[in-house]
């Protein structure tokens, strides 16, 4: 019998070993699971501009080992968050999935509504009104959806987030479960439009009161105040903060949270965003996501950033230790899924909502043209204009998101053309400062507009939730209400849109990519069907 040198064996035995390591990772025929972060308002050039602060795990890892969309956008004119969230998931613009806005006018109520709101649905982990939210006023499906048809409810699909309208959009009509923060009490709930009760899971998650530990922390800075190169200074005139004596680090969570008299400040810190993950990553372990041969999927929305740049700005110290801050929180999600589940199982792709408004005054500062469009000023010219052309009487019913709403019944009944009307509208608004264009939704019904601006318009327009003229403001001009300024014009500004894990090779998409196009690259990456109202096409570099 021949004996084998210990060295030969020892080669043999690491050779088996590595080849078993290596069969283990093939990435397996279909995703098992797959994980859709969104960090509202995360601006491209925030990645630039902290990239060399960033450690090696968190979003260097996203982009070393993955395929990045440098040049991503969304193609319509109201890039707010509601409809950003919806054409992620939908992939088809507002004028179809019918989030127009985070909030939209009826006139038959003559009120504003919320685009979740449902008076149907009641509170499962609490008993307020903010339980009174479903995903019903989403007109088409989501590629989540399609999925749980697809594989006969067998696929699970959690959606959560500290903001209600992300966690039921992103999961879509057919989620098992979503969840969101409610701010008065400071646990995660749902509604009974899911499910009629929390999982026992989630109500031990709860019953923790993490909330209460996590506001014991001091806001200070992750880094010395004074390596804060890539922002302003900490105090500048610039900031509203969490009130005239909070605007300059440290923060005292715990009495900003007394005053407040609930727990809606933990949403406008970064531990927030180590809130939301915990119980993400609590709901992955609990709900066993990706733990079958059943393709599963998890929405994270990451809410406070939004937050915080409403407080402060788009170039504070706050915004940056914030993103320095989630980028150990990533760091921790991806070592978390590649030693539960395995990266090669596991498609996750990370996005945003929708683009922070720069600060006008900031601007200003440098001496960049800036002004002010004042909606409730136009809306008394224009109501006077009409007056004098037509006669005494309420023409004009609401402004909102760019959006001049006409009292079409009154139109009717003094036996005018609603056409005409809207075109003498259209042209008066265009004489006003800060008015580029204006477009009737008479002509957004019957002309195809293919590119432009008027494109986007359309692609924001419908024609039961949306007014009758839209307005679009020339370069740096933004709009200004009573309590905020909106910084967002129909200038397209990227996003990131980085895709990570099973099957995804490494590279750098410098072409200009639409977020219509997210959802059939999943569905085509799936082999399933694209959402019913779904516009994009798939990202060849990613399927083929």
């Amino acid at each position: 019998m021949k004996i084998f040198p210990a060295s030969v064996l020892l080669a043999v035995f690491l050779f088996l070993f590595f080849e078993s390591q290596a069969q283990n990772r093939i990435p397996p025929e279909k995703p098992r699971l797959i994980i859709g972060i969104v960090v509202e308002n995360m601006r491209s050039e925030y990645l630039y501009r902290y990239w060399d602060k960033f450690e090696k795990k968190g979003f260097k890892r996203l982009i070393g080992e993955g395929s990045f969309c440098k040049n991503a956008s969304y193609e319509y004119l109201n890039t707010q968050s509601a409809p950003g969230y919806a054409t992620i998931v939908a992939g088809c613009p507002p004028s179809v999935h019918g989030i127009v806005g985070n909030f939209f006018y009826d006139r038959k109520k003559d009120e504003m509504v919320d685009c979740c709101f449902d008076k149907k649905a009641k509170a499962v982990g609490n008993s307020s009104y903010s339980g009174k939210l479903s995903p019903e006023q989403l007109l088409t499906t989501t590629f989540a959806d399609e999925l749980k048809m697809m594989s006969l409810n067998r696929s699970k699909v959690i959606s959560v987030s500290g903001n209600y309208q992300a966690s039921i959009l992103m999961g879509g009509h057919t989620a098992d479960a979503a969840y969101w923060f409610d701010e008065m009490a400071g646990l995660w709930m749902t509604s009974n439009y899911y499910r009629k009760e929390l999982p026992e899971w989630a109500n031990t998650f709860n019953q923790k009161k993490l909330t209460d530990i996590y506001l014991k922390e001091m806001w200070n800075t992750l880094l010395p105040i004074g390596s804060y190169r890539e922002s302003l200074p900490d105090n500048n005139p610039f900031e509203q903060g969490f009130g005239s004596n909070q605007k300059t680090f440290p923060y005292d969570i715990q009495k900003i949270k007394e005053k407040d008299k609930n727990y809606s400040i933990l949403m406008k810190t970064p531990f927030g965003n180590s809130f939301t993950k915990d119980f993400a990553l609590e709901a992955v372990i609990n709900e066993k996501l990706g733990m079958d041969d059943t393709t599963d999927v998890l929405f994270i929305s990451f809410s406070p950033f939004s937050e915080i740049e409403n407080l402060f700005h788009t170039k504070s110290v706050e915004i940056e230790d914030a993103y320095l801050r989630f980028d150990k929180e990533l760091a921790h999600l991806l070592d978390f899924i590649d030693e539960e589940i395995g990266k090669e199982k596991v498609l996750l792709f990370l996005t945003a909502d929708c683009n922070g408004p720069l600060n006008p005054e900031i601007l200003k500062e440098n001496k960049l043209p800036v002004s002010s469009f004042k909606p409730a000023n136009a809306t008394v010219l224009l109501k006077a204009y009409l007056n004098a052309v037509y006669g005494p009487g309420d023409w004009v019913l609401k402004y909102h998101n760019q959006q001049f709403y006409l009292n079409n019944n009154l139109i009717e009944d003094a036996q005018l053309s609603v056409e005409d009307v809207q075109t003498k509208v259209a042209l008066f608004l265009q004489q006003m400062g800060g008015v580029a264009n204006a477009v009737t939704s008479s002509n957004l019904n019957q002309i195809d507009y293919t590119d432009g601006i008027f494109s986007k318009v359309q692609n924001s327009y419908s024609s039961k939730r949306s007014g009758d003229v839209f307005i679009n403001f020339e370069p740096g001009w933004v709009e200004e209400n009573e309590n905020s300024i909106n910084g967002k014009t129909g200038k397209t500004e990227t996003i990131p849109l980085i895709w990570y894990g099973w099957k995804i090779k490494r590279n750098t998409i410098n072409r200009p990519v639409s977020m219509f196009d997210l959802a059939p690259t999943i569905s085509s990456l799936l082999n399933i069907p694209y959402p019913n109202g779904c516009e994009g096409k798939a990202i060849l570099e990613l399927v083929e």
